[in-house]
């Protein structure tokens, strides 16, 4: 008997055996494969579905691909323990990519670079979770901005992406430029409710930050999050320049840093995952 994948079924085509889906009878064998028939037996709807679910199989597989590369107990500590909020960065991650035909671009994001790639995911990840212990409200798209805080990486050149040396200050301000090209990128997506994530991840409380040089009581909730976990994130992932710091020292430069980065949600963010910052 010849096997076809069911997107590869042509008009008039007829079936060696019966096809059916759980409990119900969709087509007999050996009638033709038309629109009628699969109208009238309900095919297309059940093709539909099907497609749905391994497209979210698809996204539940790339979710946990992602997370085994990064997500070590070292650096995650207890953030993952608790299985309800796995649940609930599954079910947010593959909402986005069922509601969202744009998260493709995330794809070519992981092509062009992949440490952005990845740290875009766990930005997601960890900002989501402190984002969720906060009780913001909003969080998918709380979450989806967190996805694509670094979407601009994919207009920043690889040779300076990369390179292992301490960037130029000419080579550093192309590296800052990505703050407006992901800006850019997404209102041209028609996301302009998630472009400020791309805009403004590298503030800081103090207006030390770029590129708009923003103090405190400018930054939201949502956006001190953002710039202390891409901060987390960025130290304790290898990066082309230098090997991942652990989690207490990059955690301990986090709190040194008072003046730059929110300190109560610092806390809570130790608190969930559960690591000191003062033993190694």
């Amino acid at each position: 008997m010849k096997y076809k994948r069911i997107n590869d079924v042509l008009p008039f085509n007829k079936i060696g055996e019966s096809l059916s889906f759980g409990d119900a009878m969709l087509l007999k064998q050996n009638i033709p494969f038309t629109h009628r028939t699969t109208n009238k037996n309900g095919i297309n709807k059940q093709i539909g579905h099907a497609r749905h679910l391994t497209k979210v199989h698809h996204d539940i597989e790339s979710f946990f691909s992602i997370l085994s590369t990064i997500g070590h107990k070292e650096r995650y500590g207890n953030i993952l323990q608790d299985d309800k909020r796995v649940e609930q960065l599954i079910n947010i991650y593959t909402t986005i990519h069922q509601k969202y035909a744009f998260t493709d671009t995330l794809y070519a994001l992981r092509s062009w670079d992949h440490y952005a790639y990845s740290h875009s995911f766990d930005v997601f990840i960890l900002g989501t979770c402190l984002a969720q212990a906060l009780s913001l409200k909003n969080l998918e798209v709380i979450a989806l901005g967190y996805l694509f805080h670094d979407i601009g990486k994919i207009k920043t050149p690889q040779h300076i992406l990369h390179k292992p040396d301490k960037l130029s200050p000419a080579e550093f301000d192309t590296i800052k430029a990505h703050t407006f090209d992901g800006e850019a990128i997404l209102y041209a997506l028609k996301q302009s409710h998630i472009a400020k994530y791309a805009r403004s991840h590298h503030e800081r409380l103090d207006g030390s930050g770029y590129p708009d040089g923003l103090f405190a009581e400018q930054l939201s909730p949502e956006m001190r999050i953002l710039q202390l976990v891409d901060v987390y994130s960025a130290l304790t992932l290898d990066r082309p320049y230098r090997q991942a710091m652990s989690a207490q020292d990059a955690l301990a430069i986090l709190i040194n840093d008072k003046d730059r980065f929110d300190q109560t949600m610092l806390q809570q963010f130790i608190k969930i995952i559960n690591i000191n910052p003062f033993t190694n």
